[in-house]
């Protein structure tokens, strides 16, 4: 995953663990202050505006690389009306190639 889709979410905990946002929801995982590095003052405006839903950091990393936004296939059986299509849930249309010959309410 890019380190530049990540940002501490800044949900501190008492004993100072963090979970990590990305443009595509919250990552379920929870880090120490010492096993993340600092971004620095460079700004991300992908990072702006974070969705709440949790998400693993498997499927961060395959929404990154599979860049679903920009033409990847989500492969849905159903009619991509609900979150649990990935075109949907990372805000993306689904193409043509996502699925030929199902109905798709995420055109």
């Amino acid at each position: 995953m890019a380190r530049q889709d990540l940002q501490d979410y800044t949900n501190k905990m008492a004993n100072q663990i963090s979970n990590l946002g990305s443009k595509f929801g919250i990552i379920g995982v929870y880090y120490s202050a010492s096993e993340l590095e600092p971004l620095g003052t460079e700004t991300f405006p992908e990072l702006e505006v974070i969705p709440s839903n949790k998400i693993s950091i498997r499927e961060a990393a395959h929404l990154q690389s599979a860049g679903l936004v920009s033409g990847g296939i989500c492969n849905c059986k159903g009619e991509c009306n609900s979150n649990k299509c990935h075109c949907k849930k990372a805000g993306g249309d689904c193409s043509s190639r996502c699925h030929s010959g199902r109905s798709c309410q995420n055109k």
